[in-house]
């Protein structure tokens, strides 16, 4: 996805099989805590380079996730086409709590450990409906990952681009 042409637009979840004959997807979100788009929603749906904007028909829970119809996708064949694309919806739509940020807002952030030596700069982010991670480029440009949850991450400096972190003894070296 195109960071730039797309940085309205956060990736909350992903596209798996069709279901039923009416053209439902089952649809699974990054995170536990996340909400799914509502009906009438305007989302958009990247397919490897393909991208389309829809609007939810109708969404309903469904074993581990969802199934959701989509505007425009009319029959299980037109839905296989959406096997494993990834489905985003307005980042205006995510309002997150004071004090709080979104994820994908800290990329680009440099990472620290508790002394305050760089560890690198926070690339990106990887995950399941179960954990979300940290993808830190290390400065000899290699990557390690670090859970999203508050025993790892200390603090987070918005003013300074800054993520401070406390890794346990000897968890970098499994990486680098």
């Amino acid at each position: 996805m195109n960071r730039e042409k797309n940085s309205n637009w956060l990736a909350i979840g992903k596209l798996y099989r069709e279901h039923g004959l009416k053209g439902e997807m089952t649809f699974k979100l990054f995170s536990p805590d996340g909400n799914p788009p509502k009906k009438g929603e305007k989302i958009l749906i990247q397919c490897g380079e393909k991208e389309m904007q829809s609007h939810v028909e109708k969404i309903s829970p469904h074993k581990e996730g969802f199934l959701i119809l989509l505007e425009n996708i009319n029959s299980p064949n037109e839905a296989k086409n959406f096997r494993q694309a990834t489905l985003l919806v307005s980042k205006q739509k995510i309002k997150p709590k004071k004090g709080e940020a979104l994820l994908v807002d800290l990329i680009g952030f440099e990472v620290c450990d508790m002394l305050g030596a760089s560890l690198g700069f926070l690339k990106g982010l990887e995950g399941n409906t179960a954990k979300v991670f940290l993808v830190v480029e290390h400065k000899e440009g290699k990557s390690f990952l670090v859970p999203d949850q508050s025993l790892w991450i200390k603090k987070i400096d918005s003013t300074q681009k800054q993520i401070w972190l406390e890794l346990p003894e000897g968890y970098l070296e499994t990486f680098l």
